[in-house]
């Protein structure tokens, strides 16, 4: 929640007593295309050392990592004149693109949300967008105690509520921050769903290969625990997808892109071969 203002503003917050567990991965980043989510413990003020990308283990510091390191190296490590999270969206890096809570654009994978500050939030928050599903933005987060990812409900007008999943009451949302390296919005992200057809069970670990039929057009992902797959910033136009695992079968689904937001394929559904 804090983006460095413990030591910026010259004082410090007293130190609480430190959780055992402190500076431990919290949520891996390979289960969202992203980067590591670190524990910071249950007193959101505590804050020591800088990662290199903010202070550890604060919110701003995992959404400074994951433009660093995923969505592009050019980006400064940390964002310039920016003392508290809720900042970040009236002065974002460099080409980012501030987006209004009810924008016309929907939020895709790597985008930033941006939460005001209020009594109980006096720095705002910020959370990295991992999908758009079923009236709902899921998203990944530092530094909210024990919970590393997320939901809240988001209306057919892009407007985006404040009723967390896990029962946590979040400060309203901004916006969103959009980077035009982040696949821009002539592109898509596609995720789907890959199940047994004969018992609807998820399949980890199956091969997926997404063919857009122009040379050098085949991508591979795997698809995670609970069967999910996904492809970040894929070109609009005529794809196949089709999953392989040992075992089973699967015929190739034809999908057509011309959506300038977040797509999902159609369920791949794996039959036993034997």
């Amino acid at each position: 929640m804090i983006a460095g203002l413990v030591l910026l503003i010259g004082r410090l917050w007293p130190t609480p007593a430190l959780a055992s567990d402190w500076g431990t991965v919290q949520l891996s980043g390979a289960t969202w295309h992203g980067v590591d989510v670190f524990y910071n413990g249950t007193d959101w003020t505590y804050t020591v050392n800088d990662s290199g990308y903010g202070y550890q283990w604060q919110c701003v510091e995992l959404v400074q990592r994951f433009y660093k390191q995923v969505i592009w190296s050019g980006y400064d490590t940390h964002w310039p004149r920016i003392a508290d999270a809720f900042q970040m969206f009236d002065d974002p890096d460099k080409d980012i693109q501030p987006l209004a809570n009810g924008s016309a654009r929907q939020p895709v994978w790597g985008d930033v949300l941006v939460f005001d500050r209020q009594e109980d939030w006096p720095s705002g928050h910020v959370a990295i967008v991992s999908r758009v599903a079923n009236g709902r933005v899921y998203f990944v987060q530092q530094n909210v105690a024990q919970i590393a990812s997320d939901s809240l409900p988001v209306d057919t007008q892009n407007h985006i509520g404040r009723d967390g999943a896990s029962g946590v009451q979040y400060p309203p949302v901004r916006g969103w921050l959009h980077s035009p390296r982040n696949g821009g919005y002539a592109t898509v992200n596609l995720g789907g769903y890959v199940v047994n057809a004969r018992n609807g069970a998820a399949v980890p670990g199956a091969l997926v290969v997404l063919d857009a039929g122009t040379p050098g057009g085949a991508r591979v992902t795997t698809t995670d625990s609970s069967g999910w797959y996904w492809f970040a910033a894929v070109p609009q136009g005529e794809l196949s997808v089709r999953a392989l695992a040992p075992g089973f079968d699967s015929a190739a689904n034809h999908v057509s892109l011309r959506s300038n937001a977040l797509a999902y394929a159609p369920m791949l559904e794996l039959q036993s071969s034997s």
